[in-house]
């Protein structure tokens, strides 16, 4: 029976490494947390989550398990990934078709973007870009732990996506187009009176004449746009008609041509 039974529990876990799952009969959660804070000092400093009984599950979740045989001994590799001190934001580029002119509703611009996922840390002088996130092991709600790619200065390589994701874009017509992760304070200044407003998301800044906003070091001025309309005649007429077209004066001109 005994045998039996650890037979069944060792081809148990033999197909649970084929799933990229643990066995609890090969390493439990409280084992795990045993091996792992026994090198804390190694271990704990660069793991995506921090080292206790209630993350663990989460660690062997996101572990590789690789199982093989050596020198006549049945042995399971659980590789647990290491991180990056750094949190990168991570962005779902969509491309929305957006008004072109303002005079002209049916005219429509769009940006193609260069890849579907863009990622920049908090201080957003650095990016990376991913097409897809499929491969990338989800440790809680809205947490990805992702291998990143090549990573690009914000300074020596920008591209427009990243561009715009720099908080504030002037656009026209005394209007901001903004993208603010967190909450950000903005005053705005009008006729010496401050109102304070609380910006995040996406959004568009408009000032009226004379105003002024300020957020963080940033400083917005309304200015006074000018427009002019001018009036181009429309030429409407067939040349064949005119006086020094008709085909009597071309015919007694053609001898005269001729010679």
């Amino acid at each position: 029976m005994i045998l039996n039974f650890n037979l069944k529990d060792l081809i148990d876990a033999i197909l649970c490494g084929k799933q990229n799952v643990v066995h609890p009969s090969i390493l439990n959660p409280t084992r795990l947390f045993q091996e792992l804070n026994s090198n804390s000092n190694i271990a704990a400093r660069n793991l995506p989550l921090p080292l206790s009984l209630d993350n663990v599950h989460i660690l062997l979740d996101i572990a590789d398990i690789l199982s093989f045989i050596s020198n006549n001994k049945l042995v399971f590799n659980v590789r647990i990934p290491l991180t990056l001190l750094a949190d990168y934001k991570l962005y779902h580029i969509y491309a929305l078709p957006t008004p072109h002119v303002i005079q002209h509703p049916n005219s429509f611009a769009m940006i193609n973007p260069t890849a579907k996922y863009l990622s920049m840390p908090e201080d957003k002088l650095t990016y990376s870009l991913l097409g897809n996130i499929s491969e990338c092991k989800v440790l809680k709600n809205n947490y990805y732990l992702c291998k990143l790619g090549s990573v690009h200065s914000l300074v020596s390589n920008p591209i427009c996506e990243v561009t715009i994701l720099t908080e504030y874009q002037k656009l026209n017509n005394n209007r901001w187009i903004y993208v603010l992760s967190d909450i950000s304070k903005l005053s705005v200044n009008c006729n010496d009176q401050i109102v304070d407003y609380d910006l995040i998301g996406t959004g568009i800044l408009k000032l009226q004449k004379g105003c002024k906003a300020y957020h963080k070091l940033l400083q917005f001025i309304a200015t006074n746009e000018y427009q002019s309309n001018i009036y181009l005649p429309s030429l409407n007429f067939n040349i064949i008609e005119d006086d020094c077209c008709s085909k009597k004066t071309i015919n007694n001109s053609l001898p005269y041509l001729l010679t």
